[in-house]
């Protein structure tokens, strides 16, 4: 009887990326942004499917 071992194929693994660090006027435009969208959610409307008492009940039935 023939052996039925399946060849595993070569695993080729990628080789990790420098890590390039931002320049300061990179991380202040980011901090602006961040700041920009913390504000623009603040103002968005909470819908009841988004409060975890609406997904506990859901989930329950």
């Amino acid at each position: 009887m023939k052996d039925n071992l399946l060849p595993f194929p070569d695993i080729k693994r990628a080789q990790p990326k420098a890590e390039k660090s931002l320049a300061v006027q990179d991380v202040k435009e980011l901090e602006r942004l961040r700041d920009a969208f913390a504000q623009a959610c603040k103002d968005w409307p909470i819908e009841m499917a988004e409060l975890p008492e609406e997904n506990r009940k859901q989930r329950l039935s």
